[in-house]
């Protein structure tokens, strides 16, 4: 049930979410989703293109004089025109949908137990909810960022008080990837350290097979998690 891959880098979730909801929509003949805290909407034409109604939903704050806030911002964020704008806990349960996708959310809200708790009230009784969620995170997107990220455990102790069954999760990545990432990061300010960072990331790479397991299996990326309604 709980798996951790290394050697996956940050680009590894969004093929993911691709290929998961393709084999759900295909296997099942699903005809409905929602996704939560769409955002930008980067997976609605995708969705579209599999024959799957696609329902939006966001809160659409936009602050003003963001740059007061610390931590990583994206000016460039923009959302799409949300079919349902509101809190996601406000979001009506008289509709279910056959997923519920969440990608890169629950870090970005107060009380994520029950956010799981009303996704798991959105969902067909057939149906699955499709999540990610950072291992570990930078601030970002201040100042809607409550948690650094959460752990496997976590998803398996709500998704047994939510009455869900855990079809699969995933840790991407391990701490050598999560410490190639920081790293990049810290050079990305400068094109003359390319060189010299391909020569530092090689070297951090190499440290894979010479440390403990269990600092190895300590960091990661991101989980990645499927569930569904215990029936």
């Amino acid at each position: 049930m709980y798996t951790q891959s290394s050697n996956k880098d940050e680009f590894y979730r969004h093929p993911w979410v691709i290929d998961t909801l393709q084999r759900l929509v295909l296997e099942n003949e699903f005809k409905t989703l929602i996704d939560i805290g769409a955002g930008p909407g980067i997976y609605a034409e995708f969705i579209t293109s599999l024959g799957v109604k696609y329902t939006s939903q966001d809160f659409l704050l936009i602050l003003e004089n963001e740059q007061r806030y610390p931590g990583l911002l994206d000016k460039k964020f923009q959302y799409q025109k949300m079919d349902i704008t509101c809190d996601v806990l406000d979001i009506p349960e008289d509709k279910k949908f056959d997923i519920v996708l969440c990608t890169e959310v629950l870090e970005h809200v107060p009380d994520p137990a029950r956010v799981f708790i009303k996704l798991s009230k959105l969902v067909d009784n057939q149906g699955y909810i499709v999540l990610s969620c950072p291992l570990i995170s930078l601030m970002h997107q201040a100042p809607f960022w409550f948690q650094s990220g959460l752990s496997p455990y976590w998803f398996q102790y709500w998704a047994e008080q939510s009455d869900m069954e855990i079809v699969s999760i995933e840790i991407y990545g391990d701490y050598i990837d999560l410490m190639v990432q920081e790293v990049s990061r810290l050079f990305s300010f400068h094109r003359a350290l390319s060189p010299f960072l391909w020569i530092l990331i090689k070297v951090i790479k190499s440290f894979r097979f010479r440390i403990q397991e269990s600092t190895l299996t300590s960091g990661g990326l991101g989980v990645l998690v499927i569930a569904k309604p215990k029936n």
